[in-house]
């Protein structure tokens, strides 16, 4: 059976190959949300393998667990650069656009999203494995 950290990481390259396939169909806004919940979903495998990470059984807030990996494996630990924390607060707030508001994700927003999604999930799936 595999471990949670590997749940997690796999559910992650799910979303990953999902927001590519959304991109490559024009669908920018889901595009952007999967880049998104590729990189969130890589952070929290990294906490639950590196730093023991536990969200309360009706969930977390996504907040929470990008400080934690943020605090527990950037600042504190030193296991994962600051470039990442960067990529998923960028992907964050085009998910927002892309969920929240009337306006769409641009074609190449989309992009950026995808290879800022695909870059950190490779880079976290590389370290866990």
């Amino acid at each position: 059976m595999p471990e949670e950290w590997e749940i997690y990481l796999a559910k992650a390259e799910e979303s990953l190959r999902v927001a590519q396939s959304a991109k490559d169909r024009g669908q920018t806004n889901s595009a952007a949300n999967r880049s998104y919940y590729a990189a969130y979903l890589a952070e929290y495998a990294a906490l639950a393998k590196l730093a023991p990470f536990r969200v309360s059984p009706t969930g977390g807030t996504h907040k929470t667990v990008v400080e934690a990996f943020n605090a527990r494996l950037v600042v504190k630990g030193n296991v994962f650069e600051s470039w990442i924390v960067q990529g998923v607060t960028q992907l964050s707030g085009l998910r927002v656009k892309a969920d929240y508001t009337s306006q769409d994700v641009t074609a190449a927003e989309a992009k950026e999203c995808v290879t800022m999604a695909k870059k950190i999930v490779q880079k976290i799936g590389k370290h866990l494995r």
